[in-house]
């Protein structure tokens, strides 16, 4: 399955989490296309540090910025999520650094360029974004009846732009697929 942000409802979901090497001639554009569709993504670097400045640099990141290397258990963890040909790329690249980039912590992700409410996942990244809560809250809704579709349970919940960062709506999370119980949650 693909996945595509579209203003108001999650039209797919992606299967698994893109995998994007530094190697390849079109990895910055690769990158840019996942910050455009919202998803997060694993960033296979070299150890050479112009290539980290050149992602920073074109995502507007200090390089101190950037995420933590992942570890080999963090591998371990997401693997399931991984297309298995990329969990190879990632295996035969170990001594790499292997970043898993996530959108709320890109400044290019932010309003004007993105609507103030969103739907985000941990793992997939925006899922879709929204003008207001309630449409956001449909868009969460709309999210879990897809995942029960594929049998998966990852969680995602409500954010909105505080001015300075992406803050969670604490007072409602989607955590059910059951309208009902969605309801109770409100």
């Amino acid at each position: 399955m693909t996945f595509a942000i579209v203003d108001e409802m999650v039209t797919s979901i992606q299967k698994y989490l893109p995998v994007i090497d530094s190697k390849s001639n079109s990895w910055l554009e690769d990158a840019e296309a996942c910050m455009k569709q919202g998803r997060n993504y694993l960033l296979l670097l070299p150890p050479e540090k112009s290539v980290v400045r050149e992602f920073a640099s074109r995502f507007q990141l200090a390089p101190e910025q950037l995420p933590q290397p992942l570890q080999q258990s963090d591998l371990a963890e997401i693997s399931p999520y991984v297309h298995p040909c990329d969990f190879d790329l990632l295996v035969e690249n170990l001594n790499a650094t292997i970043l898993f980039i996530k959108q709320l912590d890109l400044p290019t992700t932010r309003p004007p360029q993105f609507k103030g409410w969103i739907v985000y996942c941990g793992l997939r990244g925006i899922i879709s974004q929204h003008e207001n809560p309630l449409s956001a809250r449909t868009g969460c809704l709309d999210y879990f009846n897809k995942l029960l579709l594929l049998r998966q349970k990852i969680q995602a919940g409500l954010f909105y732009w505080g001015g300075q960062a992406w803050k969670t709506n604490m007072n409602w999370k989607a955590r059910t697929t059951d309208p009902q119980l969605a309801r109770l949650a409100a």
